[in-house]
Parts: structure tokens; C-alpha cells; sequence
């Protein structure tokens, strides 16, 4: 790159790191990377190493790729009301903590 270009990008980085918000979306920005990285890279090798064929792991890590568009739609439904989210991510962490346990048993049976 020349260094014209580069000094372009670090103006453009130290002018907008200097706005407050900026700075809660770059950080949402890498974390929502890195959560769809683990999901997309690393899940299914974890739920081999708890007895899943690699055909099962694959389809079971696919499953939260496939419906985070749909729980997105819902909560932008439910955004409109505090205790309608409220409930909707209650009962998302009950059913996130359901599947964990649900794969710590007896995973030679899916």
C-alpha cells in the first residue's frame, strides 16, 4: 500500500474513534465475529468430541445458522415492548441451557 493510503485509514480510524458510540458498535462488531465464528468454525468440532457422528455435528451446528434470521425477525418483533423481550431471551437462555444439557447425555442415541 502506499502511504497515502495508509495515512487516509489511520485519519479515518483516530477521527472516529474519538465518537463515544463508535466505540460500543466496533466492540458489538467483534464480538457478534466472534460468536459467529465459534458457531460456524468450532461447534461442530465440539459436538464431535461429545459422541457425534461428524454427519450429526455438522447438521446440529448448522441448526443455529439456520435459525438466526428467524429468532432475529422474532426479537425485532418483540423489541417493541420491554417484558415481550424480556421473556423472548429468558426463554431463549432456558432453551439454549436445555440443548447443553441435552448433549451431555447419552449422545451415542442422535
Amino acid at each position: 500500500m502506499s502511504r497515502d493510503i495508509l495515512l487516509a485509514i489511520m485519519y479515518v480510524f483516530r477521527n472516529y474513534g474519538k465518537l463515544p458510540n463508535v466505540h460500543i458498535v466496533l466492540f458489538m462488531g467483534m464480538l457478534a465475529f466472534a460468536i459467529s465464528h465459534g458457531f460456524s468454525s468450532w461447534l461442530s468440532n465440539i459436538l464431535e468430541i461429545k459422541g457425534f457422528t461428524p454427519q450429526k455435528a455438522g447438521f446440529a451446528a448448522s441448526i443455529t445458522v439456520a435459525a438466526g434470521p428467524l429468532l432475529m425477525r422474532v426479537l425485532m418483533d418483540l423489541s417493541g415492548t420491554f417484558m415481550a423481550g424480556t421473556l423472548f431471551l429468558a426463554g431463549l437462555c432456558m432453551a439454549i441451557a436445555v440443548f447443553t444439557r441435552f448433549l451431555n447425555h447419552h449422545p451415542e442415541s442422535y
